[in-house]
């Protein structure tokens, strides 16, 4: 069975190259631009193996979705990657505090992030 992976990231661009990226690396991919639609995608589609979150998005920040979903008990041990520009040392940190499990910086190395991908999820095993 195939690993799922949410992306939510508000560049649709952004959004097709990683769906195309992670689907030749054989996972089932789900992307969505609108940050507030989170829990409700997570309830639609059963619970991703790992999501991937933009931190500078209109109407919600990654850091508001991340708060959201380590806070509900049924989504809490859900992996968390931010995939962002934000490079500040105190984003990163901050991220990290929330409970992410990754931190990556775009633009981004596409085996990159495939490794780091690997590597969440193995050690979600």
């Amino acid at each position: 069975m195939k690993e799922k992976i949410l992306i939510v990231d508000d560049e649709p661009q952004l959004c097709s190259l990683l769906e195309v990226i992670l689907k030749d690396s054989g996972y089932e991919v789900i992307t969505i631009q609108e940050a507030p639609k989170t829990i409700e995608t997570i309830r639609k589609t059963g619970n991703p193996d790992l999501i991937i979150l933009d931190v500078v998005m209109p109407e919600m920040t990654g850091w508001e979705v991340c708060d959201k979903i380590k806070e509900n008990p049924d989504m809490a041990h859900i992996p968390i990657m931010f995939l962002t520009v934000s490079a500040d040392s105190k984003d990163v940190e901050k991220g990290f505090t929330l409970g992410a499990e990754s931190y990556m910086c775009k633009p981004f190395k596409p085996m990159d992030l495939i490794e780091r991908i690997k590597s969440i999820i193995e050690r979600k095993s």
